[in-house]
């Protein structure tokens, strides 16, 4: 597992990370769970609220100025989402465990993973960066 960028959430920051999931580098919070975007959404703009939203948590941005390509905007709720190249990005409640993908596929949810070429999804110099 690789840390990228740190990111606030219910009790207190955690760690995103990649690990590889499916054959592939993925995207993983802090529990190893996977990190998913929604082919629903526009550019940092989420259209999973109400029951999609309670089922697939978005995750929270880190309390720090965010280098591209990751970011954070406002939802519709009032609260921060964190995206990835403009994606915002969820977790899933049906995987309960590290490096398992059960969401993958679902409903227009996909794995996040890093862009490719972009080694570990974060460039050196982001403020949440963590080698």
């Amino acid at each position: 597992m690789s840390p990228n960028v740190p990111a606030g959430g219910g009790g207190g920051p955690t760690v995103l990370a990649t690990a590889v999931i499916d054959g592939a580098p993925a995207f993983v919070n802090s529990e190893q769970h996977a990190v998913y975007t929604f082919s629903g959404d526009a550019n940092n703009q989420s259209n999973c609220t109400g029951q999609c939203a309670t089922v697939w948590p978005p995750v929270a941005p880190p309390p720090v100025v965010l280098a591209d390509p990751w970011a954070s905007f406002m939802r519709a709720d009032g609260s921060r989402q964190l995206s990835y190249n403009a994606k915002p990005l969820y977790t899933f409640t049906g995987d309960s465990a590290a490096g398992v993908a059960t969401g993958n596929g679902v409903d227009g949810f996909h794995l996040a993973r890093p862009a490719a070429g972009s080694g570990n999804g974060v460039p050196p110099g982001n403020p949440g960066y963590h080698p």
